[in-house]
């Protein structure tokens, strides 16, 4: 990841849950997120420099440990800019492009761009 990557193009993080202890479902959501209650956790990323993208999961108050951090897993997906969707319309440096990636599940992100697993 170049500075010019950083400055054109677009970064998507997705945390992957642990399972549920009882139904053993897990759950993905986009990064930025803030857990309140129990949790008290905010996981983020952050790209300041080239070859660097740091996941962090934060306290939300008053500084106390994390503890077990709700996320097991993490994947990124990195979209140079100027490229275009898979269907050959939208792309990031198209004035067409009307998606909000940030607001696109992980799986709608990889299908949108054709991304294989």
């Amino acid at each position: 990841m170049t500075q010019e990557f950083i400055d054109t193009g677009v970064i998507l993080v997705f945390g992957k849950s642990k399972p549920n202890p009882v139904s053993f479902d897990t759950d993905v959501y986009g990064l930025p997120i803030v857990f309140g209650a129990s949790l008290q956790q905010s996981h983020y990323f952050r790209a300041e420099a080239a070859e660097e993208l740091d996941i962090v999961v934060a306290a939300n108050e008053q500084g106390e440990n994390v503890g077990v951090p709700f996320f097991g897993e993490y994947r990124y997906v990195l979209i140079p800019g100027e490229v275009e969707a898979s269907n050959g319309i939208g792309g990031l440096g198209s004035k067409t492009a009307t998606l909000d990636y940030t607001k696109m599940s992980y799986e709608e992100v990889t299908a949108h761009f054709g991304i294989e697993e």
